[in-house]
């Protein structure tokens, strides 16, 4: 029963951690370029900032130019006229809008490198998840087939029962038709790392079984980092501010707007004219009045989702900053768990030679070192995706946030 547990225990990935430095960067880096959501992400920004740019442009001087049949006389005549808007509420808060919106395209747009950089984790997460439960399924195969031969001889030499046959016979076949549905998750997983990065993962991904740990920042200082950075947060503050200038622009229906104009027209009878000086337009409109009613119900819908945003945020912190804390005190335990169960799957083998134990009580130990590897596994991996979220909730840069990663999980 030696091999036994030697197969098993050289097939567990506690003794040799693969290391793959700079892969992890590498694969978002290559995520950033071929992933078409984060392409659209980019086209998107670039809209917004025209856009931001566009009302940073609201007090250019126009150029107006208008050729035609003249209706009171025949003939035709043709106007240029260049007009500087002087006093106009309404082009007044478009250009008051320009900051806002290209701080809201910005916080977007890291809100989208954030969102990439968490289905990227999840690709990787999948892949690893998938790789390391194949190699416990393998392990656990060769070692029942162990068993297999085992108990067929026992039962040949009057030492072993037909029970032990048919349990054994039983697991393997479970086993088998494990293996095969973790092969198929496996080449699920990666198709889809393939997807997000447009190239295969690398060889290797396996995580490191020793003591490490996840470097938070204390519980307030991530909590006061949240609310000036998280984009969500920001998104919100400036959507506020638009919806104050809102309420100026529609105000601004009840003044006039003033315009420095120069004009010349020339007529096709050879007359011409020119003017230079002031034109003042007052457009006041019935429903004038509802609009700023509007406006405020609007400007008080918007103050509301930032009291909602921040307290989200807040409490989202704080839940995120627990599980990431308790998460890397359970780590700990869970190795010596790992160790525990490999001696204690040592000491069943030494027991089933003395006569104590029997042949499922050795495989009954196998089970459980795969469990507790397993658990291990799970929870370094959901250790990462609560890290990965809240540092997006204070806006850290992905690159910094798989270089720490890195360093943690391999």
């Amino acid at each position: 029963m030696r091999a036994l547990a030697l197969v098993f225990a050289t097939a567990l990935p506690w003794l040799s951690p693969v290391a793959l430095a700079g892969e992890l960067v590498a694969g978002y880096q290559k995520a950033l370029a071929a992933d078409p959501f984060y392409q659209s992400a980019l086209a998107e920004y670039e809209v917004n900032k025209i856009g931001a740019e566009r009302a940073g442009r609201a007090y250019w001087p126009e150029l107006a130019f208008k050729s035609g049949q003249r209706t009171e006389v025949r003939g035709s005549q043709t106007t240029i006229q260049i007009a500087q808007p002087l006093v106009d509420a309404d082009r007044y808060a478009t250009w008051r809008g320009a900051e806002p919106l290209e701080i809201r395209a910005a916080a977007t747009m890291r809100q989208r490198e954030a969102d990439l950089l968490q289905r990227y984790y999840k690709a990787v997460l999948d892949l690893v998840r998938a790789a390391e439960q194949l190699r416990l399924s393998k392990a656990k195969i060769e070692a029942l087939q162990n068993q297999s031969v085992a108990s067929a001889r026992g039962l040949a030499l009057g030492t072993g029962t037909r029970t032990d046959v048919y349990d054994t016979e039983v697991r393997l076949a479970l086993a088998r038709a494990d293996a095969l549905t973790l092969q198929t998750t496996l080449e699920a997983a990666d198709r889809q790392y393939q997807a997000l990065t447009g190239e295969p993962p690398p060889k290797g991904f396996e995580l490191a079984r020793e003591k490490r740990v996840l470097i938070v920042q204390s519980l307030e200082t991530m909590i006061r980092l949240a609310d000036t950075t998280n984009p969500q947060v920001i998104t919100a503050l400036q959507a506020e501010r638009l919806a104050e200038l809102e309420v100026t622009r529609k105000y601004g229906a009840f003044l006039p707007r003033l315009n420095a104009i120069a004009k010349h027209t020339r007529a096709s009878d050879g007359l011409s004219g020119s003017y230079v000086g002031v034109a003042i337009d007052f457009p006041l409109q019935s429903g004038s009045l509802l609009d700023v009613t509007g406006a405020k119900a609007g400007l008080a819908k918007t103050t509301a989702d930032v009291v909602a945003a921040r307290l989200k945020s807040k409490l989202e912190v704080q839940r995120l900053h627990a599980l990431v804390v308790n998460g890397s005190r359970e780590l700990p335990i869970r190795l010596e768990g790992v160790e525990a169960a490999k001696l204690g799957l040592e000491a069943s083998e030494k027991s089933f030679k003395g006569g104590v134990r029997t042949l499922i009580d050795v495989l009954n130990s196998i089970q459980t070192a795969a469990v507790t590897v397993d658990d291990y596994v799970a929870a370094v991996l959901n250790l990462g995706t609560n890290f990965v979220a809240l540092q997006a909730l204070v806006d850290t840069r992905p690159v910094a946030v798989l270089e720490q990663l890195e360093k943690f999980l391999f």
